[in-house]
């Protein structure tokens, strides 16, 4: 369509000129449209250079421009004129207003996202990483990038200084579970930028404001590629981390305003603890941690050490030698009855009893050589490894406390005296002192949870990689304490710790328990879980994006290859019969082209 006035002279303008015209306006190479020469130029085109001139001023892209221009020709060719020229510029004037006006709402989107992008990582970014860091080189921007350690500078450095930001590469990784301030896995990486924010500035420059070139990036990447690489990539074994971390915070808000149980009143000094104290650390098999709540709080481990003790003497012993003074059944009782089973030993080494056993082994078989006052502080300095080095406290008011309200512990000790339970020579006194001196020990949750990862990881702590025990066989998923705390172990996943004051009339902390079953509800932790029957729980060691492709996959081959059973057990799971591949087709499409009648009837009629 052509105006009035315009004869002889198209509307419709190559956009790719235009583009061009604007481009080198920009940088002032081009010739500038006057006022005085507008009598010889189209309409459209004086009215497209006034938006490209605003544009430019903008500094909006040239794409952007033609989206511009092309809705501003869109809304002209609907509408006809017939009047003066005045008329026809209001035309112009109002389509290109509207065709801005929507531009500038596309705009303003489009740079929130930019926003959140610079500021949180692409969920992408560990395959793009991936598939950059093969063995042959990628084209990227006109380079060859032939390792990961190049791409993923190319990924986190900042377009105006060519660097990476320390801040953005540690926080990138606290994204995926590694605490870079306290991992022991990167104390070389923090020494080497602490060298490097002294010798750059005399003022303290802190790591986190650090700029670090392609070759100093690359220096730092070498001091632990493998832990690196595989927190970039996703290859921990919580891949998808960051939404790990939003299901774990709704489940602590949902039972941090329990209010039944109060704090256990075995001791004073347990009594007065504040019971609106919550905290839940977790910590993987991989180092990955989290922490939520009252984390700094101390608290004595009461009864949780009796894992750690047993799991200590299993390990410088062996089976045979530790199972023939204690059992390995439970009881089906309290922990603190007076009760000894068949055989005349304790059921298991985790009720009272036998963690008074367990002590008795350690004091007189481990080490016989150490005197007694010694052998508490070698058992304490061992747990300490098992806590990637972190200081283990020992609180002496609630081991005094213990020793004048533990007369139930002391009958069960005698008891087993006179049955003969315990090694021979055994000093009584000596080990029970050593069991109270256990159950004071005091730590916080973060603590716990590294302890509980490093019986999760077979014996091997993950945040130092050192065998603690060389042969674990702590089977059971939780252990609680009196004070409050628990410890909760998913073999080969990770360990929680969780302590929350107010207990039950058996001891268990209301909270603990609570998360506890929150965490069984949400995640396939059980031992007899099924995540094909079960839609609303899901497996964290899964990427959702394989876990989705191998169930389309599964889906379709099944359609095509007429295998019902399959189908209807897919449909009971609460999968979506309707999901489709990358070529739209789904299992109706596929079950129909390949002739599989059945398939194609249960689909219809079922689904």
């Amino acid at each position: 369509m052509r105006p009035e006035g315009a004869k002889g002279q198209l509307i419709s303008c190559d956009i790719d000129q235009q583009r061009q015209q604007a481009h080198s306006g920009s940088h002032g190479n081009s010739r500038r449209y006057h006022f005085s020469e507008r009598r010889s130029i189209p309409l459209e085109t004086q009215a497209s250079l006034r938006c490209s001139i605003c544009i430019r001023s903008c500094h909006i892209c040239h794409s952007q421009l033609g989206h511009v221009l092309t809705l501003t020709r869109l809304r002209l060719n609907r509408k006809k004129f017939n009047g003066d020229r005045l008329t026809q510029f209001s035309c112009l004037a109002k389509a290109l207003l509207e065709a801005f006006y929507s531009f500038c709402v596309c705009l303003s989107v489009e740079v929130k996202m930019k926003r959140a992008n610079q500021a949180l990582r692409d969920k992408r970014l560990a395959r793009f990483l991936e598939r950059q860091a093969s063995s042959v080189g990628v084209e990227t921007y006109g380079k060859t990038i032939s390792n990961f350690e190049d791409a993923l500078f190319n990924v986190l450095k900042s377009d105006s200084t060519k660097a990476v930001n320390m801040f953005r590469f540690i926080k990138e990784l606290e994204n995926e579970g590694i605490i870079f301030h306290t991992d022991p896995r990167l104390k070389e990486m923090r020494q080497f930028l602490q060298h490097l924010a002294e010798s750059t500035s005399d003022d303290g420059l802190l790591i986190d404001n650090l700029h670090l070139d392609k070759e100093k990036f690359i220096d730092l990447f070498m001091y632990n590629p493998t832990l690196i690489s595989r927190a970039f990539r996703r290859h921990l074994i919580i891949p998808e981390f960051e939404t790990f971390k939003k299901i774990i915070k709704g489940c602590f808000e949902k039972c941090r305003h329990i209010k039944e149980g109060q704090p256990s009143n075995f001791i004073q000094e347990l009594a007065s603890i504040d019971p609106n104290i919550f905290a839940v650390s977790i910590c993987t098999i991989d180092g990955q941690r989290f922490s939520l709540g009252d984390t700094k709080k101390m608290f004595t481990l009461q009864a949780i050490s009796q894992v750690f003790i047993y799991a200590l003497a299993h390990t410088m012993l062996d089976s045979t030698t530790v199972h023939t003074y204690v059992g390995q059944e439970p009881s089906g009782r309290t922990a603190g009855e007076l009760v000894l089973d068949y055989n005349k030993k304790p059921h298991n080494p985790l009720i009272d009893a036998g963690g008074i056993v367990v002590c008795a082994i350690l004091q007189k078989l481990v080490h016989p050589e150490m005197k007694y006052s010694e052998k508490f502080d070698w058992l304490l300095a061992r747990l300490e490894t098992l806590a990637a080095g972190t200081k283990i406290e020992f609180n002496n008011g609630v081991f005094i406390a213990s020793k004048y309200a533990s007369d139930r512990n002391m009958a069960q000790a005698f008891h087993m005296n006179e049955n003969k339970v315990y090694p021979s020579g055994t000093d009584l006194r000596a080990c029970f002192e050593l069991y109270l001196q256990c159950k004071a020990m005091e730590m916080t949750t973060d603590t716990l949870a590294i302890m509980a990862a490093t019986l999760a990881n077979g014996g091997i702590c993950p945040l130092t990689d050192e065998v603690i025990f060389s042969n674990p066989a702590v089977g059971m998923p939780a252990k609680t304490g009196c004070s409050g705390g628990m410890l909760v172990v998913v073999p080969n996943v990770m360990g929680v710790a969780i302590y929350s004051p107010p207990v039950d009339a058996v001891a268990n902390s209301v909270r603990a328990v609570s998360f506890c079953k929150e965490l069984i509800r949400l995640f396939n932790f059980h031992h007899y879980d099924s995540l094909k029957m079960s839609s609303e729980k899901r497996d964290p060691r899964q990427d959702s994006i394989s876990l989705k492709a191998e169930n389309v996959v599964g889906l379709l081959f099944s359609a095509a290859s007429g295998d019902v059973t399959a189908m209807r057990r897919y449909h009971m799971s609460g999968m979506n019969m309707s999901i489709c591949d990358y070529d739209k087709r789904t299992a109706l499409h596929l079950a129909s082209a390949e002739g599989q009648y059945e398939c194609v009837e249960f689909l219809l009629k079922t689904c």
